[in-house]
């Protein structure tokens, strides 16, 4: 702020932490109005990450999104009881499909949504395997599923939006096999550091094919995660520019103001307009966001 002024605006270190505040406490309406839409979501992405609170502490930062709403949620522990707490996952319907990196909690019988996994991770530990280990099976599989999301892509750019019959199931028979072929060679040929790591893998791809390939069976499932991802990509370089979080309150108030601002982003709102009708006490409202979008189509 005081860059972009030639330090005709600066504050101190204490108002700034005062706006903040305001600000988060100012927002609040706002973020329960887009967890209610949330909720409603036919899509939805989520995903998490460790912050730092005080000296000591560790908290957890929790992003949402259906690609035009985002909440980020605050707590003091990476735990279920936060998850539940947030009041999302366990309001969404059973034709939600919900696309996350392999958490196990997103399996009980308190949620009713579709799980889709992230496939990005999936390549990531892939190519782990296939550097420490040299197995085929392990590079068969990152190029079989990098193929398969050329050509889907090539599909959709066509106004194609599945694959026929015949060649779905041809590439779940190859997934199949890929799988089968993989546990053979893991078997003969146990490497001495990555064996855990591989035969977790493949008991993965094994046990939650549906669920991995839901992409390949429904065009509308993003391959990854990444979405999400990069809204709590930006958390993780403030840490490293201004480390911690003073208390659990200020990560909330942060959470509070990213989400509205993430949100305002995707609607296609300035946000530093955004912020400036923030500062004026009349911030933008999910009915005005909704309002502003459908008369642009």
């Amino acid at each position: 702020m005081c860059g972009i002024t030639n330090r005709e605006i600066n504050p101190s270190e204490s108002y700034m932490v005062k706006l903040q505040k305001k600000a988060g406490k100012a927002l609040e309406s706002f973020v329960f109005d887009v967890t209610e839409a949330l909720k409603q979501s036919k899509l939805l992405h989520w995903d998490d990450t460790v912050v730092g609170i005080g000296e000591k502490d560790k908290a957890c930062f929790r992003a949402y999104s259906d690609r035009l709403f985002v909440l980020l949620r605050a707590h003091m522990a990476k735990n279920i009881e936060g998850m539940d707490e947030d009041g999302i996952l366990q309001n969404l319907s059973e034709d939600t499909i919900v696309v996350h990196d392999h958490l196990l909690h997103n399996y009980c019988s308190d949620y009713k949504y579709q799980n889709a996994e992230c496939n990005a991770h999936i390549t990531r530990k892939l190519k782990g395997i296939v550097v420490n280990t040299k197995h085929n099976w392990a590079d068969d599989m990152e190029k079989f599923l990098k193929n398969t999301l050329k050509l889907r892509n090539e599909y959709i750019e066509k106004k194609i939006t599945s694959f026929d019959e015949t060649e779905l199931e041809n590439i779940l028979n190859t997934y199949d096999e890929i799988v089968e072929r993989g546990f053979i060679e893991y078997n003969e040929f146990k490497h001495k550091h990555e064996y855990e790591n591989e035969e977790n893998i493949l008991e993965f791809l094994r046990d939650y094919k549906e669920n991995i390939t839901f992409w390949i069976r429904d065009f509308s499932v993003p391959y990854s995660n990444n979405f999400v991802e990069s809204l709590l990509r930006m958390i993780k370089t403030k840490m490293k520019i201004s480390l911690n979080f003073k208390s659990l309150e200020q990560a909330r108030n942060f959470a509070n103001i990213r989400s509205y601002t993430e949100t305002c982003g995707n609607f296609g709102i300035n946000k530093p307009l955004a912020l400036k009708r923030l500062f004026e006490e009349n911030p933008y409202t999910v009915t005005e966001l909704i309002a502003l979008k459908n008369s642009q189509n």
